[in-house]
C-alpha cells in the first residue's frame, strides 16, 4: 500500500487489511479521520517514510489497535505519530519494537511489554507525552537510544535486571521521573555526545545500585544533572 494512499478518506470507517500486506507507505491513512478499526496484517515488515511514519496521523477515531498472536516484530515507524492512539495491546509473540515504532503517540498512556519482547530500538516510544506507565518483563535486554525520550509523564520505570544495553538519552528529558532501578545486568551503552541517559532528568535526585553490580558501565550516569544522592 503506497504513500498517501487513503489520505482524507474521511468517511472511511473500518479497514480490513489482507495478512499477505508487508509494506505500507508513509502517511497512507493520514487524516481518516472517521477510521474507528483497522486490523494489523501479519506480513508487515516495513513502511516507506515521508517526515517519519505518520501512517494514522490525524485518525482522530483511532483509539486502540491489537497486533496478533504471531508477529515477531512492529516495523519501524509503524504507529509513528498515531496521535489519538491510547490502548495497544502487543502479542506474546513479539520480539522486537523497532525504530520509532511507537514515536509520538501523544494520546498512549500505558503499555505492557511481553515477556517476549528482547530489544526496543532507537526512539520506540520517544515523546510520547502522555506515557504514565510502561511495565517490562524479565527477557528484555537492550533498550535503545532516546527510547523514552520525552516521556514527560512517566514517574515510575521498572527495569528488567535482564538489561544488558542502554541507549544514550534513553530517558532524556523524562522531567517527572522520579524512581528508576539499576538493572544487575547492565553492562553497555550506546554513546550519543557522551551518555545522557538521565539528562534533563529532573525529579531523579537518587539512585541505588544494588548488591551484586561488580561494575557501572562508562557514562552511565554522565550528564545526569539532577543526581544527588548514589548508594
Amino acid at each position: 500500500i503506497g504513500r498517501w494512499a487513503f489520505e482524507d478518506c474521511t468517511k472511511l470507517e473500518t479497514v480490513d487489511l489482507p495478512d499477505t500486506v508487508n509494506h505500507i507507505g508513509a502517511e497512507a491513512f493520514v487524516n481518516c479521520t472517521g477510521l474507528t478499526e483497522i486490523n494489523y496484517p501479519l506480513s508487515w515488515a516495513s513502511v516507506t517514510t515521508w517526515n517519519g511514519g505518520q501512517i494514522f496521523r490525524g485518525c482522530s477515531s483511532l483509539t486502540s489497535i491489537v497486533i496478533p498472536e504471531g508477529v515477531t516484530a512492529i516495523p519501524a515507524f509503524a504507529f509513528d505519530c498515531s496521535d489519538s492512539l491510547k490502548s495497544v495491546q502487543l502479542p506474546s509473540t513479539l520480539v522486537t519494537i523497532k525504530n520509532k515504532a511507537f514515536a509520538r503517540c501523544y494520546a498512549l498512556e500505558t503499555i505492557t511489554i511481553p515477556a517476549s519482547v528482547t530489544s526496543l530500538e532507537d526512539n520506540a516510544f520517544s515523546n510520547c507525552t502522555q506515557l504514565q506507565n510502561i511495565s517490562m518483563s524479565e527477557g528484555l535486554e537492550s533498550i535503545g537510544r532516546w527510547a523514552f525520550e520525552g516521556c514527560t509523564k512517566l514517574e515510575t520505570v521498572v527495569l528488567p535486571d535482564t538489561v544488558n544495553h542502554i541507549g544514550a538519552e534513553a530517558f532524556l528529558n523524562c522531567k517527572k521521573l522520579r524512581e528508576i532501578n539499576y538493572p544487575l545486568a547492565w553492562t553497555s551503552i550506546t554513546t550519543w555526545n557522551g551518555g545522557r541517559i538521565f539528562a534533563g532528568c529532573t525529579a531523579l535526585t537518587s539512585i541505588t545500585i544494588p548488591e551484586g553490580v561488580t561494575a557501572i558501565p562508562a557514562f552511565a550516569f554522565d550528564c545526569a544533572d539532577y543526581l544527588k544522592s548514589v548508594q
